[in-house]
């Protein structure tokens, strides 16, 4: 079984592993705007963001007061989101996922994905690989992340 395991001869040199190195890092980056366009960002979640935020001279919000009938909640302890609207949002982004993730071999589906994910994204930052994330030594950089 000569050459099992090997690609085509002059296939398998630094140079090409670089290239396809390169190409799957570019794959990854139209994934992944692809999957927090059209699956995170286009759900019920538009609903929830689209109400009014409160002004803060301090630009932090912890000015800003919200009153309750029973109490005063400063702005950066108060729930944003509940959990039944939690529960719908992540409900609809692992269908959403799995769905892309099904058909992604339907060239006509991917097509439309790119173009309306590209139409969300064009103005968005290039994604940062995390290379230290999900393996224990993961460092958080904002509220809310977690060691994993």
């Amino acid at each position: 079984m000569h050459g099992v395991g090997r690609i085509a001869p002059g296939f398998d040199s630094p140079r090409v592993s670089a290239i396809v190195l390169e190409m799957r890092e570019e794959l990854a980056k139209l994934l992944a705007l692809q999957l927090a366009a059209i699956c995170v960002r286009n759900t019920c979640i538009e609903d929830i963001h689209a109400g009014r935020a409160p002004q803060s001279e301090t630009g932090d919000g912890s000015d800003v007061m919200v009153v309750t009938p029973t109490s005063e909640i400063p702005w950066n302890e108060v729930s944003r989101i509940s959990d039944a609207e939690m529960r719908m949002f992540m409900k609809e982004v692992v269908n959403k996922i799995y769905t892309v993730l099904l058909r992604y071999d339907d060239p006509a589906f991917v097509e439309r994905l790119t173009e309306q994910a590209h139409e969300f994204t064009r103005k968005w930052d290039e994604p940062e690989n995390l290379q230290q994330w999900f393996t224990g030594k993961w460092n958080p950089s904002g509220p809310g992340e977690t060691l994993v």
